[in-house]
């Protein structure tokens, strides 16, 4: 018989074997189990732009219902929002009351608590999943543009 490349007694098997299989089975799982807790951890970090841009956005009107009205507002249907407070999606828009929000936009108005100048906080609350978020949790704008928590990483 003549000697021909690759050429073998035995046959080639044309399929995995159990073990195979299963040892490709835990490489997946394992891959998988270490990556789901940093995939969640990232979209829990992209979320929280939804709080920076809801705040940013309350603020501008806030500031425009000043000018109209020579006063901040607690109240924030004066805004044009449809609930106070206010809820917002994970789009970064306001929803209307019930909608499944990412973060929940309150007002407080201070008469006199800025050097006499009238101001406004707005707290930017978790809500749904981003509460497991609790190594930033809320996030606060004041009037004079000064922001909470200043925790590294966070915000």
């Amino acid at each position: 018989m003549p000697y021909r490349a690759g050429a073998t007694t035995r046959q080639a098997q044309s399929a995995f074997s159990f073990v195979e299989l299963m040892m490709v089975l835990a490489v997946i799982g394992i891959i998988g189990a270490l990556a789901y807790p940093s995939y969640v951890d990232y979209i829990r970090k992209s979320k929280r732009t939804v709080a920076k841009s809801a705040l940013l956005e309350v603020a501008a009107r806030q500031e425009a219902y000043y000018f109209d009205n020579r006063q901040y507002t607690s109240d924030l249907t004066l805004l044009n929002y449809p609930s106070s407070p206010a809820e917002f999606g994970s789009n970064g828009q306001a929803l209307s009351p019930g909608g499944g929000a990412v973060y929940t936009v309150a007002a407080q108005v201070d008469v006199s608590g800025c050097g006499g100048a009238p101001c406004f906080v707005l707290t930017a609350t978790p809500q749904g999943d981003q509460a497991a978020d609790t190594a930033c949790g809320s996030y606060v704008l004041h009037s004079d543009g000064s922001r909470a928590p200043a925790t590294a990483g966070c915000w």
